[in-house]
């Protein structure tokens, strides 16, 4: 089973998960440049963790055909074992939480909307005729927007929020 495709959604990458995506890759065996690629790792970000990961035994480096590969240890395949039983014990219950804040943001954003849609209807209820091209306007305009003449009309109080 392929990482990728085990944790399909967009998520801010920790440590572990990035650890545990190397290990997937690395599997098998692999080239630097391929874990690089396929983890999303710059150069640098890359040694850091291969240098972290053969230190732990959690990855070997292996020579094969004159090239170095890196291949997941039993101590890095039982790693990503339990790593995978974790974040199933959550399942999408931890996207839930992960994106609790961006929720609460959101329906803030939703009533700040929700009161300037009824500012909206609250102004489209305080509609007048202009006097001279006849068309509606509202109310508290002094100029008309289509004739562009002075409206001269008294202006008048806003008309609370009814059932519309």
């Amino acid at each position: 089973m392929a990482f990728a495709s085990a944790f399909p959604e967009k998520r801010a990458r920790d440590r572990l998960y990035i650890i545990a995506q190397i290990l997937d890759i690395a599997k098998d065996g692999t080239l630097k440049t391929q874990i690089m690629y396929r983890a999303n790792l710059s150069f640098t970000q890359l040694h850091n963790y291969l240098n972290f990961m053969l230190e732990t035994n959690l990855l070997k480096k292996v020579t094969q055909n004159e090239k170095e590969t890196y291949r997941a240890t039993q101590k890095g395949i039982e790693f990503l074992q339990r790593y995978r039983e974790i974040t199933d014990l959550f399942g999408d219950d931890s996207r839930k939480y992960r994106y609790q804040s961006d929720f609460l943001k959101m329906k803030s954003n939703l009533r700040e909307l929700k009161k300037a849609i009824d500012g909206l209807e609250i102004d489209l209820l305080n509609t007048v005729k202009c006097p001279h091209c006849h068309e509606d306007i509202f109310s508290d305009y002094k100029f008309c927007p289509y004739c562009g003449k002075k409206t001269e009309i008294e202006h008048v109080g806003v008309v609370q929020n009814e059932a519309i």
